[in-house]
């Protein structure tokens, strides 16, 4: 079967354009609004990585032009990713202020058509993703801050299908760039190790939308409502 080139829409990489500079704009607003004094290194903006493991899971997904029931093989896996945080530590407030541009690696999500004939769907799924996430500090004397908070912003799910005509032998290749909604919730503690360093272990909940499989040749798709992960968080900060 002839594989199918993937190209994302105009329309796609506008959304991203209007996105990412949404989050930028917003960000640049509030540190003008807010400034905050960084005389000793405790305040002011900071840059971090992160690093991101995660059980994801898939859920609600349905079968377009399928031949029998759906049937899931495989909707969890442990998924890995890394994220770039640009941010801001308030003086004048118990908060702190960020941007995350992350990106989730491979996540296999597998399902079968049971009819005749019988097709497997082998799903690679990544996703780049931009928070804008707002975190309540409990501030103390000591080096260790706990804190929790939330995040909204956006997510692009792509999906990589391979589809195996499991009767005859065949495959097809086929993909597809899904924009959604994402919101998550966090938690954790900071140590600040030293003058302008700090690093931070976490967890979080994450919502990262719905996806779309793209069609094969013969029009067959699928979609899922609901992608959701339970990440844990290490991050190291520096602020300047």
């Amino acid at each position: 079967m002839k594989k199918q080139s993937y190209e994302l829409p105009a329309a796609g990489e506008r959304m991203q354009i209007k996105w990412f500079a949404a989050l930028g704009a917003l960000y640049a607003l509030l540190s003008l609004t807010f400034p905050a004094s960084a005389s000793n290194g405790d305040y002011g903006h900071y840059i971090g990585f992160r690093f991101i493991g995660s059980s994801a899971q898939v859920d609600d997904t349905t079968g377009q032009n399928f031949s029998g029931p759906l049937k899931i093989n495989k909707n969890k896996d442990i998924v890995a990713g890394n994220a770039l945080i640009i941010g801001y530590r308030w003086k004048s407030l118990p908060i702190r202020s960020d941007i995350e541009i992350a990106y989730r690696y491979r996540f296999d999500h597998d399902l079968r058509d049971t009819g005749i004939p019988f097709h497997g769907y082998e799903n690679n799924l990544a996703t780049l993703s931009g928070l804008i996430n707002l975190t309540y500090e409990y501030r103390n004397s000591s080096k260790i801050t706990p804190y929790f908070g939330c995040g909204v912003g956006w997510a692009q799910n792509h999906a990589s299908v391979r589809l195996s005509d499991l009767s005859n032998g065949g495959e097809e290749n086929f993909e597809e760039g899904t924009n959604s909604l994402a919101w998550a919730t966090h938690l954790g503690i900071t140590w600040r190790f030293a003058d302008r360093w700090d690093t931070n272990v976490g967890y979080r909940f994450i919502n990262l939308g719905e996806l779309e499989s793209g069609r094969s040749n013969t029009g067959n798709s699928f979609t899922a409502e609901n992608y959701f992960s339970h990440d844990a968080l290490w991050t190291v900060n520096y602020r300047f």
